[in-house]
């Protein structure tokens, strides 16, 4: 189950590994072409990509694992709703709104670290967040971390997510595993 889809709309210095990226992959997301870094564990194109009034979306996972099958899934996103309200606005808005989303799926095991607002050359507001739901109904954990980006009316997240054995308890956030992902997913470009 895809979190993100059933919703509406300790700072950590030593060295950690990044993962390895195997080529960026560009697509055109809403009338703006979209760059994104590909770790490896993915392959390098989309399993699944669709396009529709006002959203885009492109999903990756492991060369071994399907859409609907996954244990890693890299997920790109823009939503456009038409609005002229501010990047920061539109930023901290998708952000609430997703964070809000796996709240309602998991009460009893969700989990949020903020993880503050990173550059992203070009873009008007950005915010990171780790989201996990212990239980996501589907007799398993949801972890992520989530890049959110504004840029000119229109949101684009890039969400990196895991799948694993359930727990009835909030899982801990691991800053060795969370933060060399989301360094690679700083590789955005809009």
């Amino acid at each position: 189950m895809r979190l993100y889809r059933h919703m509406a709309p300790a700072i950590f210095f030593a060295a950690l590994a990044a993962p390895a990226l195997a080529e960026d992959w560009s697509g055109l997301l809403l009338d703006r072409t979209v760059t994104m870094p590909v770790p490896e564990a993915f392959g390098v194109e989309p399993v699944f990509n669709d396009a529709s009034a006002g959203s885009a979306i492109a999903e990756f996972v492991p060369p071994s694992e399907t859409e609907m099958g996954w244990t890693q899934m890299l997920t790109l996103t823009a939503y456009d709703d038409g609005t002229d309200a501010p990047g920061d606005q539109l930023a901290m808005g998708m952000a609430s709104n997703l964070a809000q989303g796996f709240a309602n799926v998991c009460p009893a095991s969700f989990s949020v670290q903020d993880m503050g607002t990173p550059a992203v050359p070009g873009a008007e507001a950005s915010f990171a967040g780790w989201l996990s739901c212990g239980s996501n109904g589907a007799g398993q954990y949801e972890s992520m971390i989530v890049l959110v980006v504004a840029k000119e009316g229109t949101v684009y997240t890039v969400q990196w997510a895991e799948h694993g054995a359930e727990s009835a308890t909030p899982l801990a956030f691991d800053a060795a595993v969370w933060q060399p992902r989301l360094d690679a997913l700083l590789g955005l470009e809009l």
